[in-house]
């Protein structure tokens, strides 16, 4: 069944793909191993993220997504139906504004200008939004920035210590934003195992990316 339903994603997605649109790429969490979560950072959410949503029925959405479009969807359809927060910012490892990069028709990224237009947009750290008292166990933070997961990470050094679970995309053919070792080994370093991968993205003999989960090794620090 769930086969079935990923087979038929990607058949509506060629489908629109040849009408000339560009639907974002969502990480798969289908037959992702773990427990129900409390509590969902959704950071670059684009339209949705829905393999992760029915999965977490009762959990606490904070939504991160820069992209005017996106934000107005996601205000109008999930946010009416589920108990959470719009933040229509992007994330990073400072304080600042930046050019948001757009591809095709509402695809977006901070990290590679492709030539098709930008917009500034405001980017804070993960951190100085979010307080460990915001945060309700178990905790999901899911990352999808087209390149910047780790500056992601890095802004949000002050809160990590709270969170139980991660899973970040990790690309392997961006080295000028970093190297999937560094960021591998960053969370390493913060005690975060990877233990999973979701899915890959590949083509012409190359893996592009790969979505992995991150499980803390020991348990997230007490409220």
């Amino acid at each position: 069944m769930a086969w079935s339903r990923r087979k038929l994603a990607l058949a509506l997605s060629d489908a629109i793909s040849a009408m000339g649109y560009r639907p974002a790429k969502r990480i798969d969490f289908t037959n992702m191993i773990g427990e129900d979560f409390a509590h969902v950072i959704d950071v670059g959410v684009a339209d949705g993220t829905p393999d992760l949503y029915p999965r977490c029925p009762n959990a606490y959405l904070d939504l991160f997504e820069p992209h005017p479009t996106y934000q107005e969807h996601l205000a109008r359809t999930l946010l009416t139906k589920r108990e959470g927060r719009l933040h229509r910012i992007g994330l990073g490892s400072s304080d600042c504004t930046a050019s948001l990069y757009l591809k095709g028709r509402t695809g977006s990224n901070l990290s590679v200008d492709r030539g098709q237009g930008k917009i500034e947009v405001p980017i804070r750290r993960l951190d100085s939004v979010l307080k460990k008292a915001d945060i309700r166990h178990p905790c999901l933070l899911k990352i999808d920035t087209e390149g910047f997961e780790l500056e992601v990470l890095r802004g949000a050094a002050g809160i990590l210590p709270y969170i139980d679970c991660i899973v970040s995309e990790v690309h392997f053919t961006m080295p000028q934003m970093y190297r999937p070792r560094d960021l591998i080994g960053h969370l390493d370093g913060l005690g975060f195992e990877l233990s999973e991968m979701l899915d890959n993205h590949s083509g012409n003999g190359q893996v592009w990316c790969a979505d992995f989960v991150f499980r803390r090794m020991s348990p997230a620090a007490p409220m």
